[in-house]
Order: C-alpha cells, then sequence, then structure tokens
C-alpha cells in the first residue's frame, strides 16, 4: 500500500506531464460507451461517477474509466481514451449492485473510506479502449427520490471541465489543453444530473 500511494504522489504527476507533452491531456472523469459514442461523466470525488458507471455497464455499456481519462484531438474532433484502474466504491455503492456482493466483508480503505477493486474482479464488464464523446454529464448526488437532466451551454461546461482537468505545469501546453476542453463542450451535449 505504501509503494502505491508513493507511486502515485512521486510518478504520477510526471507522467502526467510527460503525456501531456504527446497530447495526451487527464480528465478527472468516468467515461462509458455504446459503439464509438461516448458519455463522460465529469465531477469531483463523491459525486456519483462510479456509480452511474456501474450503472450503465450493467446495461451493456462498455467502461473506459471511472474515475480518470485521457483526451485528445484527433482531427475529427475530440477522443476520450480508457484508463483502468482500480474502481472505488462506497458501501451504499456495493449495496445498490449485487455483482459486487463478493466486497460486502472487505473493510474500506482509510485514504478514501472506499472500497477498491480491479476491473477484471467484474463478471461480465465489457471494456473499451477508446469512443467519440457525445454527451458529457455533471453528476451530483441527488437528495430526492427522483434525478433530473438539465441541459448546460458550452461556456458553462468548459466551467465546469476546467477543475476537473489537470491544468499542464508547462505554459506551451495550457492553450491547446483549453482548446481540447473547449472542442469537448462543442462536440458533446452537455448535461447537469441532479
Amino acid at each position: 500500500y505504501k509503494r502505491q500511494v508513493v507511486a502515485h504522489h512521486a510518478f504520477y504527476p510526471a507522467l502526467l506531464e510527460l503525456l501531456k507533452a504527446r497530447g495526451l491531456f487527464p480528465l478527472h472523469a468516468g467515461v462509458v460507451a455504446r459503439e464509438d459514442a461516448g458519455l463522460v461523466i465529469c465531477g469531483a470525488s463523491g459525486s456519483g461517477k462510479t456509480t452511474l458507471c456501474l450503472a450503465l455497464a450493467a446495461r451493456g455499456w462498455a467502461l473506459l474509466a471511472d474515475d480518470t481519462c485521457f483526451l485528445r484531438g484527433d482531427g475529427d474532433g475530440v477522443e476520450a481514451l480508457a484508463f483502468w484502474e482500480d474502481l472505488h466504491v462506497t458501501e451504499e455503492t456495493v449495496r445498490r449492485f449485487p455483482s459486487l456482493d463478493f466486497l460486502r466483508h472487505q473493510p474500506p480503505r482509510r485514504a478514501n473510506w472506499k472500497k477498491h477493486f480491479g476491473v477484471d474482479q467484474l463478471e461480465g464488464l465489457r471494456l473499451a479502449e477508446r469512443c467519440r464523446p457525445r454527451w458529457i454529464v455533471f453528476p451530483s448526488v441527488a437528495g430526492g427520490p427522483a434525478s433530473r437532466l438539465e441541459p448546460l451551454g458550452g461556456a458553462e461546461a468548459v466551467l465546469r471541465l476546467t477543475p476537473q482537468s489537470v491544468v499542464p505545469a508547462q505554459p506551451g501546453l495550457l492553450a491547446p489543453h483549453m482548446e481540447l476542453l473547449a472542442g469537448l463542450a462543442r462536440q458533446g451535449r452537455a448535461l447537469e444530473l441532479a
């Protein structure tokens, strides 16, 4: 566990900077896809990204990421690329999905009080390597019995995407990074899920 913490804090930021220099920009988001059409689920920790990804995966969508994906421009628009890490779920999410029964007796990790498991541990989970995002959803945990979707404009989408992306340390990469986020907002229909 300590090696993972050191790797995450020491090597991960350096790796992200190298990838950004190659045109791959990280986004704090889950991504699922049907065919080539992707749904980006972007939000802060605890907003329901993983739960929503698992719910859609249970309905036949393929998983690319539940917490971090990479974006790149390819001349035809923006493409989302998979980044498979351990999934982190709360006790509430475990209770909602019978497929997560194997986690019921696993203690949560103290770092984030969530239970962790690999994508290979979930039977029947379909994975995809890339997609073209058509929708961007910004979830928040709703307090009521029903959720609602509200459309968002492109400028509002970029404002919400920006804090969920890792701004490049290299000054020459800031403009391409922001253009990529703006391109994603133009390409995908942005919605708030509350």
